[in-house]
């Protein structure tokens, strides 16, 4: 019984902790990074390698999409698209602002984020 007992106190420690993460990463509301993922109200459009139109539907905030692109691209969300040049959104990066497109781009990958 002396282990059953422990084992309960283990499972009922990391539950506890599972239910106090969302507070902690709540704590600093005016910090992005520290803000929890929303979906983004509308799509993003691009064009692949492949020729294929492809679309990502609500994007999340701050989330990193590893999409190659080459081609038009249709930002009709109300986030800005960073459009970046290298793999894991990291570098350089365009810029394409809610609710506009532009007949050429070439990214790796893109981050959605509030327009400032």
């Amino acid at each position: 019984m002396k282990h059953i007992g422990s084992t309960v106190a283990i499972i009922g420690a990391v539950v506890s902790l599972g239910f106090l993460a969302p507070a902690a990463a709540s704590a600093a509301p005016n910090d992005p990074s520290a803000t929890p993922a929303a979906p983004a109200q509308g799509a993003f459009g691009y064009t692949a390698r492949d020729y294929n139109h492809y679309i990502l539907p609500e994007p999340y905030d701050f989330v990193c999409y590893d999409v190659e692109g080459v081609g038009p691209v249709e930002n009709n969300t109300d986030r800005v698209a960073q459009l970046y040049y290298t793999n894991d959104c990291r570098g350089p990066w365009q810029e394409l602002g809610a609710y506009s497109r532009i007949d050429y781009a070439q990214f790796r990958s893109v981050r959605f984020v509030y327009e400032h």
